[in-house]
């Protein structure tokens, strides 16, 4: 595959295939509960290739974390435009409004069983997906993730980093 363009972590391929990838802003030495916000709402910038082709395939979903050796759930909810109620923030409970619901295009969920955990660090892959996801406007994909578990603790704000793969139209 030939590189066409590389900027802050976002690589765009031949094929129109989008790697878009962030940094989520955890807390730290608190437990987050099951059902609360991990990290507000996150962007994935330029998931798309340009305003006037703004959906994809969502093909593969990677979460690695650098610190943590013990991961529980966690459930990311795709956005096609920004919520208008109460924003999601982070470590707090996620209640999406019912206005908002229809903006849902998709959801992957990770279970503790997903995870490959080493010494001092994991990683989750979900491969296969097949998921439509858009965006309404501009280039960047939206989404929410929500812990499914409790008593989760992450030890750096920078330790957890979420790549996706997307099939852009």
């Amino acid at each position: 595959m030939t590189t066409l363009t590389e900027s802050e972590g976002i690589t765009f391929v031949s094929g129109h295939l989008t790697f878009p990838t962030i940094g989520l802003a955890v807390t730290t030495s608190q437990a987050y509960s099951s059902g609360d916000c991990v990290g507000g709402v996150i962007s994935f910038a330029d998931a798309f290739r340009s305003t006037n082709l703004m959906s994809g395939i969502l093909q593969t979903m990677i979460i690695v974390d650098k610190g943590t050796t013990s991961c529980s759930g966690m459930d990311f909810y795709f956005l096609d435009t920004a919520t208008t109620g109460t924003a999601p923030t982070n470590d707090s409970a996620l209640a999406l409004a019912d206005a908002d619901l229809l903006k849902v295009c998709g959801r992957v969920q990770f279970t503790s069983g997903d995870y490959r955990v080493w010494s001092d660090n994991s990683i989750a892959v979900k491969d296969n997906l097949g998921i439509p996801v858009r965006a309404t406007t501009g280039t960047t994909l939206l989404a929410v993730a929500m812990m499914t578990s409790t008593g989760f603790v992450y030890t750096s704000t920078g330790d957890v980093t979420v790549k996706l793969s997307i099939l852009a139209d």
